[in-house]
């Protein structure tokens, strides 16, 4: 009963609904008792009573399917990401340019997560540390400020170091589930996809863009759901994009 429940929740925003039917209850019942009153035409109360509802309950849908489909939304702070750990049944993808301390402290939720289902699986994907031009395109896309690029790209591949030693532990953990893997392009974004390659109702892939000198907190992100026309495109292209990198030995 409580998957049940659950999975009308990942369908339906019963909380929205419920919200919108409420006031067109209430509305309707204020309406009938003073049109009896002040009305003379019985058409006339219908449409007042019926017709502001279906416009709040078609509101109400509208703004649920959009939310369903597209959605710009919040940069991925850790409560989300959370959330959307707990939300996941099969498969995560985590891919980053240094995981920052969005990935590195989320390792212990991702044990947790594993640990439940040893059929699940993580995918995990950092910049290449070694590979020194692309650091260096990756620092003029951070919005570091730093007056010295040295430190830049001294710090940069540091914590993309520390990151990739995390989930080689948690490989080490679960060798069947984990996969880390480093990249040796600039990516325009970093993407956060759950069961995005299942055929899971709840897929959904959190996308942060990147733009040259713009801080982490100021750039646009947007989460892009199952019943998105291009959610297998995007999903087949970080495939692909995860395919094409170099698993770390």
């Amino acid at each position: 009963m409580v998957w049940f429940s659950k999975k009308l929740n990942e369908v339906f925003d019963f909380k929205g609904l419920l919200t919108n039917l409420l006031a067109s209850i209430i509305y309707g019942s204020v309406v009938f008792w003073a049109g009896t009153y002040f009305v003379p035409s019985w058409y006339l109360l219908f449409a007042m009573i019926a017709l502001p509802p279906l416009a709040i309950m078609a509101f109400g849908v509208i703004r649920w399917w959009r939310a369903r489909v597209f959605q710009f939304v919040p940069y991925l702070g850790r409560e989300a990401l959370l959330e959307r750990l707990r939300s996941a049944r099969a498969e995560i993808w985590s891919f980053q340019i240094s995981g920052g301390d969005l990935t590195t402290s989320a390792d212990g939720a991702y044990e947790e997560w594993l640990r439940e289902d040893r059929g699940r699986r993580l995918k995990v994907l950092f910049a290449n540390p070694d590979n020194e031009g692309l650091l260096q395109s990756i620092v003029k896309l951070s919005g570091f400020v730093a007056d010295d690029e040295k430190i830049d790209l001294s710090l940069l591949r540091g914590t993309i170091k520390r990151s990739i030693d995390k989930y080689l532990k948690l490989r080490g953990q679960f060798p069947s589930q984990v996969e880390v893997r480093t990249y040796d392009c600039s990516p325009p974004c970093s993407v956060h996809a759950v069961d995005a390659a299942s055929s899971s109702r709840g897929g959904s892939m959190f996308v942060e863009c990147y733009l040259p000198q713009l801080r982490w907190a100021d750039r646009p992100c947007f989460l892009l759901r199952r019943s998105h026309s291009q959610f297998s495109l995007y999903s087949g292209q970080c495939k692909v994009w995860f395919d094409q990198a170099t698993p770390v030995p």
